[in-house]
């Protein structure tokens, strides 16, 4: 990567170390992230993507099992979704992808065609070139918007939670509600433990569940700490009612025994 200059240009990552080099081509930007096709040594060539950090520079996902790769190509940006054609092993065709493994898929050969060329995108559509059997080549057209929201929300999980138990079993403790987004729908949060719940001593991860309307989720989690109850016991009381008495009584006990035998003497005589 570069910034124009001598000093500001960089490798990014050796994805193939020695000499032979992963040749990534295809380049082609997607919002702030950059995605090609490359040969790590390993799995062929296949499609990578990286926000410009050694660390972010990784493998979508390994399209096509074994070193011959996938060979992905015609890297197309379309909004929120790239475009490229690959092979999995079954024949080229039009593959799709949001940037996750999740959501990197091919698209239905029926509706495709196969052996696509030429993507373009423009105006909301995808056109392209493509086979299909008893016609040929032909131009096809293609709206991302025929593969509904594929994109899970973001979702931010409340900062840890620690309480002190207020009785044997625990306290009532209140968290942050997390924090979601989604850019095609609302979102329904929910909680392994509900806040208000009351938690025993000890820990306990609270796992938070984010939906949007089109079944896509996240999920992360967080932990509440409860300490155990400080002091404890009668003597703590406070209340001043049995202080001492536990050590007194078998001698309280013993001297009014001694008084009742004495009044059963007299009334005897």
């Amino acid at each position: 990567m570069s910034d124009g200059t001598s000093g500001g240009t960089r490798l990014v990552k050796d994805i193939h170390a020695g000499a032979i080099g992963s040749n990534p081509h295809s380049l082609v930007a997607l919002g702030d992230t950059l995605y090609f096709a490359a040969d790590d040594g390993h799995g062929g060539v296949e499609l990578w993507k990286s926000d410009g950090t050694e660390a972010g520079t990784v493998l979508v996902e390994d399209l096509r099992a074994g070193r011959l790769g996938a060979s992905p190509g015609e890297l197309t940006a379309a909004d929120s979704r790239l475009f490229f054609t690959a092979d999995d092993g079954t024949g080229a065709t039009l593959w799709v992808s949001d940037g996750t493994e999740a959501g990197t898929r091919a698209v239905d050969a029926a509706v495709a065609g196969g052996e696509p060329l030429a993507l373009t995108y423009t105006g909301g559509t995808l056109y392209y070139s493509a086979n299909a059997e008893g016609r040929g080549r032909e131009p096809y057209a293609l709206s991302p918007a025929f593969f509904g929201d594929c994109t899970p929300p973001v979702l931010t999980c409340p900062a840890d939670v620690e309480a002190v138990a207020t009785g044997p079993g625990g306290a009532v403790v209140h968290y942050s509600p997390a924090q979601a987004t989604d850019g095609a729908s609302e979102v329904t949060l929910g909680y392994g433990t509900p806040s208000g719940a009351t938690f025993p001593p000890g820990e306990h991860p609270v796992r938070v569940t984010a939906s949007d309307a089109a079944g896509n989720t996240a999920s992360c989690t967080f932990t509440v700490r409860v300490g155990a109850a400080p002091g404890g016991g009668p003597e703590d009381s406070g209340c001043g009612c049995t202080s001492g008495f536990a050590a007194d009584a078998p001698w309280l006990l013993l001297g009014a025994l001694v008084s009742l035998r004495a009044r059963r003497r007299r009334a005897s005589r």
